[in-house]
């Protein structure tokens, strides 16, 4: 049974918040001392089966799951975060957000954390809060493809909360403290470009606004390349930037460190799919491996690839 608590002890330690102690935890859902929790989380003393059931029931986690139990048909672990409620969309919005910055502070919770995002669309996620009209046009973006409803507010005339604001600047700092990877497409603006052309024919932006995204999207591709050629994104991380050589599909964020590993597969643009199954990771995993070999680095090195890279991606931009 050792492998058993093992896990339970790991799977504690990973879903308690970054701020709280795991003894605090086990103290307000169990019977027991501080003292006897210290000692259960150093394996001292296992846990009785009565712990193990109020553990697995506060933190919503398959007993059957821990002691790796084999069923004929497998089933894999896996939580949604979608949007249900029109009428809601810019609280969810501010859900989206919070659930991202939670699963970026369990990332940094422990060492060497690493986040390999896959994406086929501009999404300038890091510091966008800097730039207020593509932050804005990515709230805009994500309301109106949730909401057919918000197709009678112009881009001109929306404006975001404060506190959304807040929370991209709250993303913002956790991806700080964590080593990035980014494996792209060849032509990461033209997706964007051309939404941007739909919105336009469709009368929600004018030119005036096309051309405010437009400049806001120069600065941060001057700020890419200044990170791009010195490979350190932010206080001493490691970003790692990658063109893809193969067709780039869906957008997913794979997740890992010392003792967790995740991963989020966005869908239809105003939600994800979050799995923590081993099974899952391990198959994300195994494509992003194939992705980076079948990839192009173009942080530090590759000089070349890169200013290509940038030179097309600039050409794209001025096509607005």
């Amino acid at each position: 049974m050792r492998d058993f608590f093992d896990e339970l002890i790991s799977t504690i330690k990973q879903k308690t918040p970054p701020d709280t102690n795991p003894v605090d935890v086990l103290i307000a859902i169990t019977p027991m001392s501080k003292e006897a929790a210290y000692r259960r989380l150093r394996r001292e003393v296992d846990f009785s089966l009565e712990d193990v059931i109020r553990i697995a029931r506060h933190f919503d986690i398959s007993i059957d799951k821990l002691i790796n139990k084999k069923e004929t048909n497998e089933r894999y672990s896996v939580e949604m975060f979608c949007v249900s409620e029109p009428e809601m969309m810019i609280d969810r919005y501010r859900q989206f957000l919070k659930e991202y910055i939670t699963i970026f502070k369990q990332l940094n919770a422990a060492s060497n954390p690493k986040a390999i995002l896959i994406s086929n669309i501009f999404t300038p996620d890091f510091h966008v809060h800097k730039y207020s009209t593509v932050m804005r046009y990515y709230v805009y973006r994500w309301l109106y493809k949730s909401d057919d409803l918000h197709n009678s507010v112009r881009f001109k005339d929306f404006r975001v909360p404060d506190d959304i604001v807040e929370l991209h600047r709250g993303l913002a700092y956790e991806l700080q403290k964590t080593n990035l990877y980014h494996i792209c497409s060849q032509e990461i603006v033209h997706p964007l470009v051309a939404e941007l052309g739909y919105y336009r024919l469709a009368g929600m932006m004018d030119a005036d606004d096309i051309n405010d995204i437009k400049q806001d999207l120069i600065a941060m591709f001057h700020q890419l390349e200044k990170v791009l050629s010195h490979g350190n994104a932010f206080q001493g991380r490691e970003s790692h930037f990658y063109i893809s050589r193969m067709s780039v599909a869906n957008s997913f964020i794979y997740y890992e460190n010392d003792i967790f590993h995740a991963v989020t597969v966005h869908f239809f643009g105003n939600g994800f799919y979050y799995f923590t199954d081993e099974r899952v990771c391990q198959k994300f995993r195994s494509v992003l491996d194939s992705m980076i070999n079948n990839s192009t680095l173009i942080t530090v090195s590759g000089e070349k690839q890169r200013m290509e890279f940038l030179h097309r991606q600039r050409e794209i931009l001025n096509t607005l």
